[in-house]
């Protein structure tokens, strides 16, 4: 079929590029892409699991405690309190986080039209059919990835997504990544460059 001529251009030009040192990236987002980004988004660290983890050992300790002293109400409520916050939890990573992720998705024509990143020395540079834009390297916080994507954070919160489905080549997946590492920093560690600028903004 025509198809695989057609990948094996696709992927040999992403070879040579980034054997030259810049890669272009052609990205149309799929629902799936912004699922998987809300997912890896909204995943907690250590920092958030350890204190909820801590916080239903206690709960539900004392439950047991209150139990043994005939406490039946207190006991019970104090059981079952934990048991609801992780259900509510599993039911906000599994169903109201994927739902709003389409939602947005479908309503947002932004995120569905084609665009073009480049990673050059010291920008990140975006070709949409909106516009143009070259973003500093050290504009960015910090940077992700899962399975499936790469986020690259700015400081407002907001991310761009980059499916890793664009790397028809595997060795350009991993030389992007080692461009986020050597931009912005180990993944989800926030920028030097930010630290520094407010820093600078706390001392003036």
């Amino acid at each position: 079929t025509s198809s695989g001529p057609r990948r094996k251009a696709v992927q040999d030009r992403i070879t040579r590029t980034y054997r030259d040192g810049i890669v272009m990236l052609t990205v149309q987002l799929e629902e799936a892409d912004i699922v998987n980004a809300a997912a890896l988004a909204t995943r907690w660290g250590v920092k958030m699991w350890l204190p909820l983890l801590c916080s239903t050992a206690i709960l539900f300790g004392f439950g047991v405690w209150a139990l043994s002293s005939s406490a039946l109400l207190v006991g019970v409520f104090f059981i079952f309190l934990p048991i609801w916050v992780w259900f509510m939890i599993e039911i906000s990573k599994f169903v109201l986080i994927p739902r709003k992720a389409r939602t947005r998705f479908r309503q947002s024509k932004g995120l569905q039209r084609l665009c073009t990143i480049s990673p050059e020395k010291d920008t990140l540079n975006i070709q949409a059919q909106t516009g143009y834009s070259n973003i500093p390297w050290s504009d960015f916080l910090k940077w992700r990835e899962n399975e499936y994507v790469f986020l690259i954070y700015s400081p407002n919160g907001t991310y761009r997504v980059i499916p890793k489905r664009v790397f028809l080549d595997p060795n350009a997946g991993e030389t992007f990544r080692q461009t986020l590492q050597e931009k912005i920093g180990p993944e989800n560690k926030q920028s030097k460059n930010i630290v520094e600028k407010t820093s600078m903004k706390a001392i003036s």
